[in-house]
């Protein structure tokens, strides 16, 4: 399933930075993986890729996820970052989601440490959209969430799902046609 996008959104809305939201659009709950698949259907239907959720998965983007997020009154805007050091102010004040190339080598963590490895089509596995947490400027590392699940579904990471990308790989994603979108609730 190429939920990614709806998972991405979920996840940040599943965070304390959505908090009001949790409680005015869902009861004070968390948001779940039908909700995911919601917000993800909606995105199919406003992106600009042919195919629609349901019957087909043909993917979508953390843009049209957010444009989701605002039909449903989850979002009141979002916005794009366009430079690494935008990027690194915007995540020491928001989660973010992001899309990238999602290569074999990433699949395969050690101690919660993605390496993206070569990004030769030979190499790629496809895209993904995940949720950017943190950042660690000692360690020179962003800090994510995949919607995968916890150790035993992907061993390598850390619990929760939680996984760190270099600064250097990193980079090198977002060069190769990455995104980053801001969700914004105010």
């Amino acid at each position: 399933m190429g939920s990614c996008t709806g998972n991405a959104l979920t996840q940040w809305l599943n965070t304390d930075f959505a908090g009001a939201v949790q409680v005015a659009r869902n009861a004070g709950k968390l948001f779940d993986e039908q909700d995911a698949l919601n917000i993800y259907s909606k995105a199919t239907i406003l992106d600009n890729i042919s195919g629609q959720y349901p019957p087909t998965d043909t993917g979508s983007t953390g843009n049209a996820a957010c444009k989701a997020g605002v039909k449903f009154g989850y979002l009141k805007s979002y916005s794009w970052l366009f430079s690494f050091t935008s990027l690194q102010a915007a995540i020491e004040m928001t989660p973010l989601i992001t899309g990238t190339l999602w290569t074999k080598t990433m699949f395969k963590p050690v101690n919660g440490l993605v390496s993206v490895g070569s990004l030769a089509n030979s190499n790629v596995a496809g895209g993904h959209e995940y949720l950017m947490s943190g950042i660690d400027y000692k360690a020179e590392v962003f800090e994510f969430r995949n919607s995968w699940g916890d150790t035993k579904d992907w061993p390598g990471c850390k619990p929760g799902g939680y996984f760190a990308i270099g600064f250097k790989d990193y980079r090198r994603l977002i060069d190769s046609s990455g995104d980053v979108t801001v969700p914004k609730i105010s």
